[in-house]
């Protein structure tokens, strides 16, 4: 009887392996560092997937005014995503880099570290956007905090539409948006869920979806509701995302 047992387990544990092998084979991270300049783009580190795929970057960087992004970009250097995420639709090989605004709280160069993850398409390919840091003493570990603070306005056909947020990625999210032309004043303080990105946040509850983008004087905002529906460079007020 113990012999047909153990013959029995030997298929199931090499199955088992198998299932953690191929699991291990779609997702990937790989460590990356470099500089960057006070205004502009550091160098591009670049990421290969076999097929449609998620690519996920998340940083940190000595800048002082926490105005930064990460592109990602296809392998003809054209951008697609500014927000440190990305779903490819074929394999090929693209690339990361970190950008700044330019900004006078800065030095340059800047330095930056931090991880690329690649996984299935759809899903996120690093925790929440969020990469832990060790500073300090080796092998002492804290989690990063990201939050995401601003009012700010786009202009859209019948005039300003305001967006005001607090969040950050312990779950703690307000929003209020407020259009007079249109007599919209909806405020939330409950029921809205943020994922991060390295220079953005994405907020959503309510039938509602916001697309906020933090990039110095050039902040974007992106707004989808039943009454609304709008997205447009912030012409008044702005946002920062602190790391």
């Amino acid at each position: 009887m113990r012999q047909r047992l153990v013959a029995l387990m030997l298929p199931l544990a090499a199955g088992l392996a198998f299932l953690v092998w191929t699991g291990s084979a779609l997702a990937a991270t790989t460590q990356i560092s470099g500089t960057f300049p006070n205004g502009g783009c550091g160098q591009t580190h670049s990421v290969t997937v076999g097929g449609p795929a998620r690519i996920d970057a998340a940083v940190s960087t000595t800048s002082a005014s926490n105005r930064y992004w990460v592109e990602i970009l296809d392998g003809s250097g054209n951008v697609r995503s500014s927000n440190g995420s990305y779903d490819t639709t074929s394999g090929g090989t693209y690339g990361v880099r970190v950008c700044s605004p330019g900004d006078l709280q800065d030095p340059s160069p800047m330095q930056y570290s931090g991880e690329i993850g690649t996984g299935p398409a759809g899903q996120p390919a690093l925790p929440q956007q969020q990469a832990q840091f060790s500073f300090g003493v080796l092998g002492r570990t804290t989690t990063i905090t990201s939050t995401f603070v601003g009012h700010g306005a786009i202009m859209t056909r019948s005039g300003l539409a305001w967006v005001t947020v607090r969040a950050d990625n312990a779950g703690h999210v307000r929003v209020r948006l407020d259009d007079a032309s249109r007599r919209i004043h909806l405020s939330f303080t409950h029921g809205m869920k943020a994922s991060f990105g390295a220079a953005s946040v994405r907020i959503t509850g309510h039938g509602i979806v916001l697309g906020l983008v933090d990039r110095g004087s050039n902040d974007h905002v992106a707004i989808k509701s039943p009454r609304l529906k709008a997205s447009g460079r912030v012409v008044r007020g702005g946002f920062r995302l602190s790391i």
